[in-house]
């Protein structure tokens, strides 16, 4: 889904809306492990509601009332957002009978096996040696980069890992714009406003907030639990 959506909405558009995701897997952990929020947490979700609004100030009545390209694409993106945090949540569990190496490896088997039908492998070899590179690339980038997600999941806990995801929308307004800008025949840059950017900034900080918000108490009764053992 995350994929058909860039045929409808710019990568950068997709990244800001894809920070729905880690608050989804939070939300996931309320709902299943009985987490809570503190207060600092649901003004980080504030905060990203707010940002979101700011980044689409110029397409929220389009979004809100029709159902037309750039709509479809966003509601993808909030699909896929829901699916991966799905995904997180089960990974989470898994890894407490499963290595992430294992888990992965299972995970590509089975989209290889569920996408099969629909696949033409002679596709690749109708692309021209640029396109040829980027699928290279992003092969191996999906292989370093869940692999990497995998193993932090099993060091770190899902909303540590979450703050560290949040800062993917502006390194890829980032990228976007400096690739816009060396190859402009290839893609177009985002044109966002000082209002759509703000709101791109308002976005990773809540996520941010959000997800570290209850980090300093857990630390704090970790760290009273260790005291009372000692004493």
């Amino acid at each position: 889904l995350y994929l058909l959506s860039l045929n409808l909405v710019s990568p950068g558009t997709a990244q800001v809306v894809i920070q729905l995701a880690p608050i989804m897997l939070m939300a996931g952990g309320l709902l299943l492990f009985g987490e809570r929020f503190k207060r600092r947490q649901w003004a980080g979700v504030l905060v990203l509601t707010i940002g979101l609004g700011l980044f689409f100030n110029h397409r929220l009545v389009e979004i809100f009332t029709s159902l037309g390209t750039y709509t479809s694409g966003v509601i993808m993106v909030v699909v896929a957002s829901a699916s991966w945090a799905a995904y997180a949540l089960a990974q989470k569990q898994l890894l407490q009978h499963l290595k992430s190496n294992q888990i992965m490896f299972l995970l590509y088997c089975a989209s290889m096996l569920l996408f099969w039908p629909w696949a033409r492998p002679s596709a690749i070899f109708e692309l021209n040696s640029f396109a040829l590179g980027l699928l290279l690339l992003a092969c191996v980038n999906t292989l370093v980069a869940y692999g990497a997600f995998a193993e932090a999941l099993n060091h770190w806990q899902a909303s540590r890992v979450s703050a560290i995801l949040a800062i993917t929308p502006l390194l890829t307004l980032s990228f976007v714009e400096i690739y816009s800008r060396s190859f402009p025949d290839q893609l177009a840059g985002e044109n966002l406003g000082a209002l759509a950017l703000t709101g791109a900034v308002l976005v990773v900080g809540g996520s941010i907030v959000t997800a570290m918000g209850g980090r300093q108490d857990n630390t704090k009764k970790m760290e009273r639990q260790q005291t009372n053992k000692v004493s």
